[in-house]
């Protein structure tokens, strides 16, 4: 009866040992091997970069100066699948630009993991005019629940702001979905707003260009 006890305890930790091996095994990958990367799912957040390529989008000044940005390209970047061991991961990269002459804004946002790990996510916006360069980058933004320009109310608007000391630098943008950029606030005491406040722009799959990449 002892021994009967002795090799059914023993059975039972082998088996125990067995499904630790299993579970371990499973939930790791082997050195130098495929792996491959979640489907692209960040469709949500392409309401934050609304039209279509050519579209126009205009900003005017206090003074009623205005501006025609272009939007030259819309972007969704997408590693499907990686080695192991070999620096790569899983990356996520959708945005767009857009051009007047030699001023530009890009914006975009990414995530990136390994195996299958919570994505790390950022956001980034970066902004040329006359001459003069702005970057905003994740912790410099935030999401406003509610904000107001000339009593159109907006909700969920994405807010760059960062303190620069140069007048001619950025310090705050705001981002509506499927409006874009509705305000930019210059350091001079210039207030740049969308001309189009109110008429909602496409910002579906495919109105981005799709292109699965290779990380090497």
């Amino acid at each position: 009866m002892k021994n009967q006890y002795v090799f059914t305890k023993d059975m039972g930790l082998l088996l125990s040992l067995a499904v630790s091996f299993l579970v371990i095994f499973h939930s790791c990958t082997l050195p130098f091997s495929k792996v491959e990367c979640r489907d692209f799912s960040y469709y949500s957040s392409l309401s934050w970069y609304p039209g279509f390529v050519g579209d126009t989008v205009t900003f005017v000044k206090q003074d009623n100066t205005k501006i025609d940005f272009i939007i030259k390209n819309k972007y969704i970047y997408h590693i499907p699948d990686y080695i192991s061991d070999s620096g790569c991961g899983c990356y996520d990269c959708f945005g767009m630009m857009m051009i007047h002459h030699n001023d530009t804004i890009d914006m975009f946002g990414e995530g990136s993991y390994i195996y299958d790990h919570i994505a790390n996510r950022n956001n980034c916006l970066y902004i040329k005019m006359d001459g003069v360069l702005t970057g905003f980058v994740g912790e410099d933004a935030s999401i406003i629940k509610s904000y107001t320009i000339d009593s159109i109310s907006f909700t969920n608007v994405l807010r760059y702001k960062y303190t620069y000391t140069e007048n001619a630098k950025f310090k705050e943008i705001y981002i509506a979905e499927r409006i874009g950029i509705i305000k930019m606030v210059r350091n001079n005491g210039e207030i740049w707003i969308n001309e189009n406040l109110t008429q909602p722009l496409n910002a579906d799959f495919d109105t981005f260009s799709y292109e699965e990449i290779e990380c090497n």
